[in-house]
């Protein structure tokens, strides 16, 4: 389709060209006939060749040559009878008269388009002019030659298509560079802001966490230390009541003594089950929050494809900014070159707490992740009903009173009931439990 419609095309042209050669070249004899203008047409850049119409003539003397723009300008003259010619002005050797009185024009051009004149002398006196006018022939241009018009719009169209498409694809390529590298970077600032805030999530349930189990042991110290000091205060009371009467209440004694030491073995069992559940429950909610970071880290790594160094990165750089012991370093290293002393040990030091591998971060937001309960409510009523004991070893004054009354009750008991009292002592010792 496109091939015929091409060849019609150029059939076209071809006809034109015709078309208008044949017109031109009667509008010439028909200027001829009528002495009218004769036009001479000639390429760009190529030699014309002008013809004086009297220089066939057989009593021709002299042909001159005239440019004729304002006044006129005298060329040259050819003499027929000599075979002579005479170059008056060649402009730049754009002139030059040929041996039969032609005139030949060299690298036709813009300025050379105008009239020129041919004056034709004969021997018995008479003249004839002659006006031909130079024109630049353009009629190529759409004639389908290889270096016409129409080829050439066909190839400047052509190039246009082409650098229009790469400029096109050029375009699309940064296009799309631009919007994945934005994108990139919006998906990176959304990992890292949910990084950040399961960070500080994380903090807050492990710092309620630390607080509820160190609030719980604090409960437990003070229940156990009361009833100890019950206990004690109780059996001192009972055993100043015997010593008058001891030989005679020596069972008596004894059935107290082992009361007592029921009592004692009750509550030690009961606060290690109590010390051994809080911390089951310490440490199964410890794992939970755990697992749930870890179980947010690799949604996080599997929804925006981001790589596990990046969020390693990142966490590290978090936990440097919020890490207490580094900052503690830190500090104490600002101390030490100050030559000041040493601050007292802090509640939330790693010795306080129940494991020294875990450490707390601080964190001042906590709204961007959804509430995860991490308490057992169960855990909070039982924790209502029970007594709580306490778990640390008796201080340095209860301990030396404890040792001065196991004496004073040596030294008020006889001989025979020395085995009974011997009893006693173990019982104080072993029954100290540490946190």
């Amino acid at each position: 389709m496109f091939g015929s419609y091409l060849n019609l095309v150029m059939s076209l042209l071809c006809l034109d060209v015709f078309v208008f050669s044949q017109q031109n070249e009667k509008k010439n004899l028909t200027a001829t006939a009528n002495n009218l203008p004769q036009i001479v047409r000639q390429r760009l850049l190529e030699d014309a060749l002008l013809p004086c119409n009297s220089s066939n003539g057989t009593d021709l003397e002299l042909i001159e040559w005239w440019y004729k723009r304002i006044g006129g300008v005298y060329i040259g003259a050819f003499n027929a009878t000599s075979r002579h010619v005479h170059t008056n002005w060649t402009k730049d050797g754009a002139y030059q008269i040929a041996d039969n009185g032609s005139l030949i024009i060299h690298n036709v051009r813009r300025e050379l388009v105008e009239r020129y004149e041919c004056l034709s002398k004969f021997l018995n006196g008479n003249q004839t002019r002659n006006s031909i006018l130079l024109r630049l022939d353009f009629s190529f241009w759409y004639a389908p030659e290889p270096f016409s018009l129409f080829y050439g719009s066909c190839i400047f169209a052509l190039i246009f298509c082409v650098a229009s498409f790469l400029l096109n694809i050029f375009w699309i390529l940064i296009r799309w560079s631009v919007l994945s590298w934005i994108k990139r970077t919006e998906r990176l600032s959304r990992v890292r802001a949910m990084l950040v805030a399961m960070e500080k999530y994380r903090q807050k349930h492990m710092e309620s966490l630390h607080e509820g189990y160190n609030r719980r042991m604090s409960t437990f110290r003070e229940n156990y230390h009361n009833q100890v000091e019950t206990i004690r205060n109780s059996y001192l009371e009972s055993s100043e009541r015997f010593r008058d009467y001891r030989q005679a209440q020596k069972e008596n004694v004894q059935q107290h003594l082992d009361g007592y030491y029921q009592q004692i073995s009750r509550l030690r069992e009961f606060g290690h089950k109590r010390v051994e559940h809080l911390w089951e429950s310490y440490e199964k909610s410890v794992n939970a929050v755990r697992t749930f970071t870890l179980e947010q880290r690799l949604k996080i790594l599997n929804q925006y494809k981001v790589k596990q160094r990046y969020v390693n990165k990142l966490l590290e750089a978090i936990g440097t900014e919020t890490n207490v012991d580094i900052i503690s370093r830190k500090e104490a290293a600002i101390r030490e070159v100050l030559g000041e002393e040493q601050p007292p040990p802090t509640f939330w030091s790693s010795s306080h707490h129940p494991s020294n591998n875990s450490n707390l971060r601080r964190s001042a937001s906590f709204h961007s992740l959804p509430e995860f309960p991490l308490v057992d409510e169960i855990l909070e009523e039982e924790e209502q009903q029970i007594i709580y004991v306490n778990l640390t070893e008796f201080n340095k004054n209860n301990q030396e009173e404890i040792e001065k009354e196991e004496k004073e009750y040596l030294l008020a008991l006889q001989q025979p009931s020395t085995s009974t009292a011997s009893s006693i002592l173990p019982l104080f010792n072993n029954n100290k439990i540490q946190a």
